[in-house]
């Protein structure tokens, strides 16, 4: 499949258009805005893409701004998405907004029996939950 990256800032305007033209993108697997700033914001805007785009596997959402505010609208999207795995590591989340995650993570599972990989939370839930993978993202060379 294909990845879109976005490398800089990017305004809640231009954030929405992307996300409106990839709800009719079905060739993009990936999509990686670490680093965007979308903050919770942003986050509100991608649940709605999620619930509507489900050839999207992969998402990398590192350094965002995001809070267990855009934690808990994150996760109203991840059940109903084809995501395979988030990438969510350093964010502004608590041990709080890391369990909403998990929950969510593992709610697909028990409806649909589709596994997700949930990186960069082991740190705030004490480890793996049973059903799904929380690690730390790969290290970047």
């Amino acid at each position: 499949g294909r990845t879109i990256k976005i490398t800089d800032v990017i305004p809640t305007k231009q954030l929405e258009a992307l996300f409106k033209a990839l709800e009719m993108n079905r060739s993009t697997t990936r999509l990686d805005l670490d680093g965007c700033a979308i903050a919770d914001e942003g986050c509100t805007l991608l649940q709605e893409l999620l619930r509507k785009r489900t050839c999207l596997e992969e998402l990398d959402l590192q350094f965002n701004q995001i809070t267990d505010r855009g934690a808990h609208v994150l996760a109203e999207g991840l059940v109903e998405s084809g995501l395979r795995q988030i990438h969510i590591g350093n964010n502004a989340l608590t041990a709080r907004g890391a369990q909403v995650l998990v929950a969510a993570v593992e709610e697909r599972q028990r409806l649909y029996g589709v596994r997700m990989d949930l990186l960069g939370v082991e740190k705030l839930v004490g480890g793996a939950a049973e059903g799904f993978r929380a690690r730390s993202p790969p290290i970047r060379g």
